[in-house]
């Protein structure tokens, strides 16, 4: 399988990433919270959130 094209802004978003410096962080008690809310909400036994960089 071929890798997915890139958009035609991947150095803007990957910096914009790099500047709110939210990539490969310690876990957050505030996403955990999101989490947790979304697995209630949706009723999964697991939930998460990606930040894909």
């Amino acid at each position: 399988m071929p890798p997915a094209p890139l958009p035609e802004n991947e150095g803007q978003r990957l910096k914009a990433l790099h500047a709110l410096d939210i990539l490969d962080t310690p876990p957050e008690e505030r996403f955990d919270r999101l989490t947790r809310v979304a697995r209630r909400l949706f009723d999964t036994p697991i939930a998460l959130m990606s930040l894909v960089d």
